[in-house]
């Protein structure tokens, strides 16, 4: 994943509970960076994000395109489009 990951210009950030230990303000300041980083990149390839958290509310007043939510369950993986 890492060599097809390297080997192209995706624009692809991968985040892992970026806001664990931070305070409402701080969480706030995160997404609008994010958003903003999102805004100057380049549109023939656009920056994209992957965020993996479990603090569904920071996105609540957001610009975000595409949510998605991933639960397990007796049948596999439940994927919820939340927006």
């Amino acid at each position: 994943m890492a060599s097809l990951l390297g080997s192209s210009n995706l624009n692809l950030m991968i985040l892992d509970e970026p806001t664990t230990h931070l305070d409402a303000e701080r969480k706030k300041l995160l997404v609008g960076i994010l958003s903003q980083l999102s805004e100057i990149s380049n549109s023939q390839s656009p920056m994209q994000f992957l965020i993996i958290t479990h603090d569904e509310e920071i996105f609540e007043d957001s610009n975000v395109g595409q949510i998605y939510k991933f639960e397990s369950s007796e049948e596999g993986t439940k994927v919820t489009a939340l927006r």
